[in-house]
């Protein structure tokens, strides 16, 4: 287990939101890695805070996708292969018929919300902003499907998609191997496919995209395992 140190907590915060802050930061430096579990109780005891603290820190680190639970267990969010293809197979049946619902009720206001997105996005490219950019990637998605009518839809894409995000974070912290330009590119193309009105084909680009996303996570994934296990060899 990762020693926290207790003196990092901000007391002019609330508490609550400092452990978030604490166990976030332990995630996304490596000190608690993907498929670890999360103790409730040993983090309490280390940080001389009460349970219901440390249990309403890790119920906001659900909510973002870094945490997962099953049954009491907590662990980091963690997916093989197959459990990825699994959410893929999930978001390219959801995604593109987002995207077709928010082609036919694209507005103004909405535009400048994906633009804005973007435009941070690129900020955080330039400054190699890792973990900026995959916020900021998050919230260009979810503008889309803010502005398109089914709410039902909306809420299974963040149920599927968010931990994918987040596992995508979790997964490159250590080694910042993100093509920047190449994922400003495709989410242009899908603003300007939706921008257009015609909901076929922004659902057909789309789908076409998710799948070009899937390949190229296996890929990276699979590179950056053997990256850290030849790491890990002795010299």
């Amino acid at each position: 287990m990762v020693v926290l140190d207790r003196r990092r907590l901000d007391r002019c915060k609330p508490v609550r939101i400092e452990a978030t802050s604490l166990l976030q930061q332990a995630i996304l430096d490596g000190h608690l890695r993907p498929g670890q579990e999360v103790p409730q109780l040993k983090l309490a005891d280390q940080l001389r805070l009460s349970q219901t603290t440390i249990r309403e820190a890790l119920q906001e680190l659900e909510h973002r996708g870094l945490i997962i639970k099953k049954g009491r267990t907590r662990t980091v969010v963690s997916l093989s292969i197959g459990e990825l293809g699994d959410m893929y197979q999930i978001r390219g049946l959801l995604e593109p018929f987002a995207c077709h619902l928010a082609a036919y009720h694209w507005t103004d206001a909405a535009d400048r919300e994906a633009e804005e997105c973007l435009a941070l996005a690129e900020r955080a490219a330039a400054e190699k902003n890792q973990r900026e950019f995959v916020r900021v990637d998050l919230e260009f998605h979810r503008v889309i499907w803010k502005h398109q009518p089914n709410r039902h839809l909306e809420r299974h894409l963040n149920i599927v998609c968010v931990p994918m995000l987040a596992y995508d974070l979790v997964k490159r912290a250590i080694q910042s191997d993100l093509d920047f330009n190449r994922t400003m590119r495709q989410h242009r193309l899908m603003l300007s496919v939706v921008r257009t009105g015609d909901g076929l084909r922004a659902e057909k680009v789309v789908r076409r995209l998710i799948e070009r996303f899937h390949r190229q996570d296996v890929s990276d994934y699979m590179r950056l395992d053997r990256s850290g296990r030849l790491a890990a060899q002795p010299s």
